[in-house]
């Protein structure tokens, strides 16, 4: 089991013919749990958009969302969710989706 504060999921997506690395940091309560800088290593080389995620945003569908979020064609994205809530609805979107899997 991880310290609280420690949870994050690791994936990836298919989107627009490009793979996109994603991971989703569990802010706990109203962001209180910043991402530490050692989990963008965790990443392939390139940039990183770094997104704060709320309840709302996080019931989005995940390819519209992942979309929405990548100016950068070739960013990977730490989505930092609002909350354990969030952190939960965006694992179970991503979970669902035929474009994404596991890494």
């Amino acid at each position: 089991m991880n310290m609280p504060g420690t949870k994050y999921f690791k994936g990836r997506i298919l989107s627009g013919g490009t793979v996109c690395h994603v991971i989703i940091w569990d802010g706990i309560r109203e962001y209180q749990n910043d991402p530490p800088p050692a989990l963008a290593q965790l990443l392939p080389p390139g940039p990183i958009i770094i997104a704060q995620i709320n309840e709302r945003k996080a019931r989005t569908p995940t390819v519209k969302l992942f979309d929405e979020l990548r100016v950068d064609r070739d960013a990977h994205l730490i989505l930092w969710a609002r909350d354990h809530a969030a952190y939960r609805q965006l694992i179970d979107a991503f979970m669902g989706s035929v474009d994404c899997w596991l890494q």
